[in-house]
């Protein structure tokens, strides 16, 4: 994964919670009187289990399609793509975009000294929520507001899986 930190422009595993030198990120707490709000959106099993992206390659005379995933539900994709791995790099993208069976979790809170560590790809631990919400996350995105009256931490998670 690639992303930018402090002017910076990093290349991360994903999903590791390491940073890019390799030290592990700190776990952050966060419960659910900190939060002035959050979102949960729940697992769903309809995602997309398999899509399939076809290519015309003028260039080499060549046309067909890949398919990328097993199981059903299908989904085609409406653009034809100029090359087998243009059509292959859409699939996947695709069909990691789609997954069902994915939980997702937002809050935000005020900003204190113990949430500055939060980071892209670190974890969060979340507490004092329902049972299903309580637990380990990942953070797909942090974002800091400052303003003159204090700031803002807002994290976009989603669930670590055992």
């Amino acid at each position: 994964m690639m992303k930018p930190a402090s002017g910076f422009l990093l290349f991360v595993a994903e999903g590791v919670a390491k940073s890019a030198s390799g030290v592990d990120l700190p776990v952050v707490s966060l419960s659910a009187s900190q939060c002035s709000v959050y979102s949960y959106k729940s697992a769903s099993a309809k995602g997309v289990k398999r899509v399939r992206a076809s290519y015309s390659d003028e260039a080499k005379g060549v046309a067909g399609s890949v398919e990328v995933g097993a199981g059903e539900p299908a989904f085609t994709m409406a653009y034809t793509y100029t090359t087998k791995q243009e059509a292959e790099a859409a699939a996947t993208a695709h069909l990691r975009s789609s997954e069902g069976g994915k939980e997702s979790f937002t809050a935000t809170a005020p900003l204190s000294p113990d949430l500055l560590n939060a980071a892209a790809e670190g974890r969060v631990e979340i507490s004092g929520f329902d049972a299903v919400i309580n637990g380990l996350w990942r953070i797909d995105s942090a974002d800091v507001s400052i303003k003159r009256n204090g700031g803002s931490l807002s994290v976009a998670c989603d669930r670590v899986l055992a």
